[in-house]
């Protein structure tokens, strides 16, 4: 795929896969499958129950592009954050996804496309088809709810209609302008799409490997409400929250906002030594993560995973006045040097009891 400040040009090679199965996906990296395509790679490489699926390379994204007139990506690609919303900007966007919804998807996609949903299972199923851009879901940016996902997809032609939708929402006034608060240029984020069959979810929400709110790291905070994790996500529903937290190296029930839990017991457990395991492994065990989930009844089942953006700096109230200074003192003589990840995960632990200690 080339792409240039004021255009796209096709150039889909022959052996162009339509999809790419997770091992794959987490194979080509996110500059070909997305951040979140790669990611449920990464889960899937990792032992993370995550629905069948695939993902198809952004390189088709282009084949669309080239579709869409060259004068309309080049007025857009001077627009500022801050004139998004005027008459002119608007009306070259609405342009812009109207001719990418009116495109025609490449014949040798559709028809790789049937055959890989056959070949997984998923020909006739319910899938979601959502959208994973090329800088998305990263320390950089999140994207998040900026780009589109589709729900309840069945057949061949409802997810040509649902990947046009997909490309298409990388061209609204929010998409533009987090783009340009992000500094990235358009032809910067292209736009891989995501393959998933339906969870048939008694309830589903996102989970915290930290808390939100008061930015502390001994905490793993799960938000849950009935149904599809879509209106938690979104924020139209109040959720129940539950919250555990580290103490002395273990994961303790702590809180549920609500006397009747939607997750059984056990299963609250898992989830919450699951997103610990997820810091572990996308995080380096310090770098807080984000997670979508579902539980359909029997198991849970993950849906995506990024860095958490935004964390709060956690300081007790009787020393949050004082300055802050990065030092070694009293650790220096013991850890001299760089330490193994297993030396660092013992350490961890022993150093947030004794510190969180002091606060309980």
């Amino acid at each position: 795929m080339i792409a240039t400040a004021s255009r796209y040009i096709s150039s889909t090679a022959a052996g162009l896969s339509a999809a790419l199965t997770w091992q794959q996906a987490e194979e080509a990296g996110p500059e070909i499958c997305g951040g979140k395509g790669y990611n449920l790679g990464r889960l899937k490489r990792y032992g993370f129950r995550i629905p069948r699926g695939g993902v198809i390379p952004a390189a088709w994204y282009a084949e669309v592009m080239a579709q869409v007139p060259e004068a309309a990506l080049a007025f857009l690609e001077r627009v500022p954050a801050e004139s998004v919303i005027e008459p002119a900007v608007t009306a070259a966007l609405e342009q812009t996804r109207q001719a990418i919804e009116a495109a025609e998807l490449p014949g040798a996609l559709i028809v790789g496309l049937a055959e890989f949903l056959d070949a997984q299972g998923l020909t006739g199923a319910r899938i979601s088809i959502r959208s994973s851009a090329t800088a998305e879901d990263g320390a950089r940016a999140s994207f998040a709810g900026i780009h589109r996902s589709f729900l309840n997809v069945c057949g061949i032609d409802e997810i040509r209609q649902a990947i046009l939708g997909c490309y298409a929402s990388l061209w609204t006034p929010q998409a533009l302008a987090y783009r340009r608060k992000m500094n990235f240029a358009d032809h910067e984020v292209n736009c891989a799409v995501v393959i998933c069959e339906m969870v048939d979810a008694h309830c589903a929400g996102v989970a915290f490997s930290f808390d939100p709110v008061s930015g502390r790291r001994d905490r793993i905070v799960i938000d849950a409400a009935p149904g599809l994790g879509e209106a938690v996500v979104s924020g139209s529903v109040d959720p129940q929250r539950i919250v555990y937290s580290e103490w002395k190296g273990a994961l303790r029930f702590e809180s549920c906002s609500a006397r009747a839990a939607l997750l059984p017991s056990g299963c609250e457990r898992e989830l919450a030594h699951q997103v610990d395991r997820m810091q572990w492994a996308f995080g380096d065990g310090q770098d807080a993560q984000d997670v979508e989930w579902a539980y359909d009844g029997r198991a849970l089942w993950f849906l995506q995973v990024r860095p958490a953006t935004n964390v709060r700096r956690f300081l007790p109230a009787p020393v949050s006045h004082l300055p802050r200074h990065w030092s070694t003192a009293n650790i220096k003589d013991a850890v001299p040097g760089v330490i193994c990840t297993l030396s660092w995960s013992m350490l961890k632990k022993s150093v947030a009891t004794s510190k969180h200690s002091l606060i309980r």
